[in-house]
């Protein structure tokens, strides 16, 4: 057999399919260990977690998610003993995010539905267990979190009369934003996870299908990236919100604060399609690497204004890059 005969089947190689490597017993402690870092509040212990949770599973399949999470209870229990009881709510939203991402990514159903969705729920746990931890302290988290807020906005401007007057403009905002907090924390937990969960696919089945017979991991191309419609759903839902909290006065700050967070969330897929135009056009003219860096630059200063999320949501109709379209791609993208 020659190298590029045994490249082309991986699974004639030293380990047959299904059968577990020699070394998945350290993978297993990696694990363990990158638990134990995400619940010291390390992004690196999800990047890590999800990490060894994929190259596992492209290895041995879906038998190794239950030892995986073994592993990972184990490095909670000794976050735990190491450092304090109170560690191991915070941990779960990060620990979640591994896993989830891990798996999705495995069986190749990452589509951005599941992706939204696991964003929301990490940010409803992460909500959930602070809100529980304040009320065991006599707070709510609705006022805790935009005071929060505010005294680090104080400290950031000073108490200078310029900086109470920042403060005291910036505090409405912060009322309407505080919950936003939790859907930046998830989001940077399930990107870290996605780049775990990558980077262990090239380390447990690099360049070609997994034993378990997955088809090889490719990195997404943002230039194909397409917004499902239930996006634009959401988004006039967030107006809307919007709209009436503001008629609704001062009684309706809850509906604010979701509204608002609703809207800033799903700007990131609007986002995501300005880029997808951007790109597009780049890979269509064949732009060097420094003009492309140059455009990247300004593209992100420019989406400081809203304005790549507003040339993804008019993409979504004009479609810019000329994708195709039709009823089953988009059932298909949102399974």
């Amino acid at each position: 057999m020659t190298p590029n005969d045994r490249r082309d089947t991986p699974q004639t190689g030293i380990f047959p399919a299904g059968v577990p490597h020699k070394d998945g017993a350290l993978w297993y402690a990696e694990i363990a260990i990158a638990a134990l870092i995400a619940a010291w509040g390390g992004m690196l212990g999800t990047l890590f977690l999800a990490f060894g949770v994929r190259v596992q599973a492209e290895r041995s399949g879906a038998r190794s998610f239950i030892p995986s999470f073994g592993a990972a209870a184990v490095g909670l229990v000794l976050a735990a003993v190491l450092l304090e009881l109170g560690v191991l709510p915070t941990a779960l939203v990060p620990a979640c995010a591994g896993f989830v991402i891990a798996a999705l990514m495995w069986a190749r159903r990452a589509t951005v539905l599941a992706v939204s969705v696991t964003v929301a729920v990490c940010a409803a746990l992460g909500l959930a267990i602070d809100g529980i931890s304040l009320a065991m302290q006599g707070m709510d988290v609705t006022k805790a979190m935009p005071a929060l807020l505010v005294e680090a906005s104080r400290l950031s401007v000073g108490t200078s009369i310029q900086g109470d007057l920042v403060v005291a403009t910036a505090e409405p905002i912060f009322r309407a934003v505080w919950p936003f907090v939790y859907v930046m924390t998830a989001l940077i937990d399930v990107g870290m996870a996605g780049l775990g969960s990558f980077w262990g696919a090239q380390r447990g089945a690099p360049g070609f299908a997994s034993q378990q017979g997955m088809p090889p991991a490719r990195m997404p191309k943002i230039a194909r990236f397409d917004a499902p419609l239930w996006a634009v759903v959401l988004l006039a839902a967030s107006i809307v919100g919007i709209a009436v909290a503001q008629a609704m006065g001062n009684g309706a700050e809850l509906l604010l604060a979701a509204s608002v967070t609703l809207l800033l969330s799903v700007r990131f897929i609007f986002a995501l399609q300005g880029f997808g135009v951007l790109f597009g056009l780049m890979d269509r003219w064949r732009l060097g690497c420094f003009i492309r860096a140059v455009a990247i630059v300004i593209a992100v200063w420019l989406e400081a204004m809203f304005l790549l999320s507003i040339v993804g949501l008019v993409d979504v109709w004009a479609n810019f890059r000329k994708l195709p379209r039709n009823d089953a791609r988009t059932e298909a993208q949102d399974k």
